[in-house]
């Protein structure tokens, strides 16, 4: 299924690739770019989401917006949802929530909810003060990993997703001899 997923997600940005290739020519886009108006933004990070149903939705965190991409059949990509947020880095999925962070500061932790796809996307209230480059989410353990990106932040931060999946609460912060950039964790 992750194959699949992944799959479909390379077409969205294959799509993209050959959409602003052709559109802009003349221009230094990359094949990460999408195409708002008058502007050009960047994306950041993407991820698969597949919901209770078998639908799978592709998840790009641009410059400006979170979007939701109805990928079920790679031939009909559509967008079916648009948060519009600035500056969040990353995204993942746990369950049938959507989260996105960012390392710059005054941003908090913004979490969907996505069980009303491909109708809507609600936004909930995540906790304030959650500053992370990156995270990483067990989805079988219910633990999501916060790496901080800025220098003088040396530490990986665990939360529990389980009980409240809405109030993520914090297990543990382990200090790192290094700053953290990425984080993929396994066993």
């Amino acid at each position: 299924m992750k194959k699949i997923i992944f799959k479909k997600l390379c077409c969205v940005f294959l799509l993209l690739f050959f959409v602003l290739k052709n559109s802009f020519s003349q221009s230094n886009t990359n094949c990460l770019s999408v195409k708002y108006g008058a502007g050009i933004y960047s994306a950041y990070d993407c991820w698969g989401y597949t919901d209770g149903n078998g639908r799978e939705y592709g998840i790009l965190a641009s410059q400006s917006d979170i979007i939701f991409y109805d990928i079920t059949d790679e031939n009909n990509v559509l967008e079916v949802a648009s948060k519009q947020i600035l500056w969040y880095r990353d995204v993942k999925t746990y369950k049938n929530y959507c989260y996105a962070v960012s390392d710059v500061n005054g941003r908090n932790l913004k979490i969907y909810d996505m069980s009303n796809l491909p109708q809507s996307v609600t936004e909930l209230t995540g906790p304030s003060s959650f500053h992370y480059h990156n995270i990483f989410i067990d989805e079988q353990s219910g633990r999501m990993y916060g790496a901080r990106g800025l220098h003088f932040d040396k530490y990986l931060d665990v939360y529990d997703l389980t009980q409240d999946p809405t109030n993520p609460s914090l297990l543990k912060r382990i200090p790192l001899s290094n700053t953290p950039h990425d984080v993929y964790v396994r066993n």
